[in-house]
């Protein structure tokens, strides 16, 4: 069951904004102001409450603004998939963005997409960079790869395969809280993997929307801070395997025949499932071991992709007693010879 809120809505938005919450009593407030406090202001908000065992709920109904639109779902969904397909789903607008409860948007972001998309008009996914901001605040924020080594290009777009080299070779151009995508394209993608698996999803959704649209627009401005003091991050609390990854992948590779597309597919599949795999290990809630033998390309880095493999047929038991020192071992996780192995 789905209850909406009695806000009035704005009738004709250009954007619909998604935010899907979970147990994130602390950070809600910052990220929905960030968004109300935006320069551009023709857009809806719709804020998905799954049912959270905190005060998030509470802090969401602080506000009253007619751009607002709350919507409460009765059952948590992993990752909040499910809670952006409905958010999708109840969009007004052509073009939605989403941000993450416990991140920010910059006051000029909304207004700086809304030119992109003016200027590039044949676009239907535009994407901006973004700042880190670590766990104790007092680092200066760091900002993507990508933006550094691109920022002088302006407004320019990327195929989908310059997409896949940007990504294995650590150069994503954006992250969930800086994606804006046309609501069509969404859809005919598939939605978020809601029921599929518990985090990567919107990596998984991202490859499909631009395998279909062959385009992905990027400009040049810092749209959004990532906040890694988070609460119940989907990171550090959900196990998975990215299988949701690979069958999209597999499903891919069918329809594609260009020598250099399927090399990048393939790394792109091997580096997100071994990171999977690492961070389970990694993780402050161990849920236990899955196959990297079965699963990997071994025509990729197959001297890496056959020592992952290896490593995760070793028993159980070593691992759970590998996960009870991991804080002694953390040098081990840290090293650059398990990052060479990832990549």
């Amino acid at each position: 069951m789905v209850i909406e809120n009695m806000y009035k809505p704005v009738t004709f938005p250009f954007f619909s904004v998604v935010i899907p919450v979970y147990n994130k009593e602390p950070h809600i407030a910052r990220s929905i102001q960030s968004i109300l406090d935006q320069s551009f202001d023709n857009f809806e908000l719709l804020i998905i409450c799954d049912p959270s065992t905190d005060k998030s709920n509470f802090e969401v109904e602080k506000f009253s603004d007619s751009r607002i639109r709350v919507f409460y779902r009765n059952e948590p969904g992993p990752g909040g998939y499910a809670a952006r397909n409905l958010g999708i789903e109840k969009a007004k607008a052509e073009w939605i963005a989403f941000l993450d409860a416990d991140d920010e948007w910059y006051s000029d972001y909304l207004k700086t997409v809304h030119q992109t998309i003016i200027e590039s008009n044949q676009s239907s996914f535009i994407a901006s960079g973004w700042k880190t901001l670590d766990y104790n605040h007092t680092d200066t924020p760091t900002i993507n790869s990508y933006f550094v080594n691109n920022s002088n290009k302006g407004i320019h777009t990327l195929n989908f395969k310059e997409y896949l080299a940007a990504d294995v070779n650590m150069n994503r151009p954006f992250y969930t809280s800086t994606a804006v995508i046309k609501k069509s394209l969404l859809i005919e993608s598939g939605l978020f993997p809601a029921g599929k698996c518990n985090r990567g999803g919107d990596i998984d959704t991202w490859l499909r929307c631009i395998f279909l649209s062959d385009n992905l627009t990027v400009n040049n401005y810092i749209g959004a801070c990532y906040y890694r003091d988070s609460i119940n991050m989907v990171t550090k609390t959900s196990f998975d395997n990215a299988s949701a990854i690979r069958s999209t992948i597999d499903s891919i590779l069918r329809r594609v025949d260009d020598e250099e597309t399927v090399f990048l597919l393939k790394r792109f599949s091997n580096y997100y499932t071994k990171a999977a795999w690492l961070t389970n290990y990694n993780s402050n809630n161990y849920r236990g071991n899955f196959n990297l033998y079965k699963t990997l390309y071994y025509d990729v880095n197959t001297l890496n992709s056959l020592t992952l493999g290896f490593l995760s047929l070793l028993p159980e038991e070593l691992w759970l007693k590998v996960n009870e020192n991991k804080d002694k071992l953390k040098f081990i996780y840290n090293s650059k010879f398990f990052i060479k192995l990832i990549r």
